[in-house]
Order: C-alpha cells, then structure tokens, then sequence
C-alpha cells in the first residue's frame, strides 16, 4: 500500500529518483504516468485501467472516446532504472513546471508527484466544507475512528 510523503529530485536529464518505500510497491512493473491538473498520477497498468474505466463509465457515451483519447494521449509508461529512478517526459516536466523538488505522494494504490512549492500550497487550501488539511488531521471525528469503542 503506497503511504506517506516524500521528498525527490529530478536531475537534468529528467530522471526522477524513487523513494524506496514507492520503488518496492511498485517492484518491477510497467508503471503509467497520467497528467493530471495538479499532479502526475504513478500508477502500474491494473490500476491506471480501473481509474480509467471508473472515470470513463461516468460520462455521456458519445463523450467517452474523446475523454478517452485526452487520458490516452497524456499517459506515458516507463520503468523504474536499477539506481531507483524513472525517466520523466520533458512535456510532463514543462507542463507540471517541475523543477529540482519534487514531492511524491501515496495514495494506497497509486502515487501522485508534485512540483514541491504546489503540494505545500495545497496544503494551505480550504477545502469545500471550510476544513482545511492540518483542521482534517486535528478533526475529533477523525481521529476518534481510531479509537476502540467501548
């Protein structure tokens, strides 16, 4: 299971360093990089075509081929090198404005990577209900879940 945050750099041939608890999720699969508004979703093949299908399902039949080919003509596959790292496409780079810092996010079954000062600005966003991230970890609802009741 993909969990945590961690902090990466992209060196200037664009090859992105995994971090180690990533890499071992992930093994030796095939992995798909899909760009997102905010992020680049790391997925292995399994995973990217349930997303997709899941997203596809929920649209007019007559849109689907075109949301389709956005989805498929953004996505790239790749692998992970011996040194842990995975080659980054220069138009994911661009488009992402990526630049040294890089955040990776787990996400359970899939991974996001973020440009790093995005990921901590999204950090200080208010979501819809007013909450914001650090209010969500300090919620007392949240947190009394983990609790046994008694």
């Amino acid at each position: 299971m993909l969990l945590g945050t961690y902090s990466s750099k992209l060196d200037s041939k664009n090859r992105l360093f995994v971090p180690s608890v990533i890499s071992r999720e992930f093994q030796s699969e095939i992995l798909y990089l899909t760009s997102l508004k905010e992020f680049i979703l790391v997925s292995t093949q399994e995973t990217f075509e349930r997303l997709v299908e899941c997203y596809l399902s929920q649209r007019a039949e007559q849109l689907r081929e075109n949301y389709g080919r956005g989805i498929y003509s953004s996505t790239f596959s790749c692998k992970i090198d011996s040194q842990k790292r995975i080659l980054l496409p220069a138009n994911l780079v661009n488009e992402h404005n990526i630049s040294s810092q890089v955040i990776w996010v787990g996400m359970k079954d899939y991974a996001e990577i973020w440009n790093g000062d995005d990921y901590h600005k999204w950090l200080t966003v208010e979501f819809p209900d007013g909450l914001s991230y650090n209010d969500f970890k300090l919620k007392d609802d949240f947190s009394k879940s983990f609790r046994p009741s008694r």
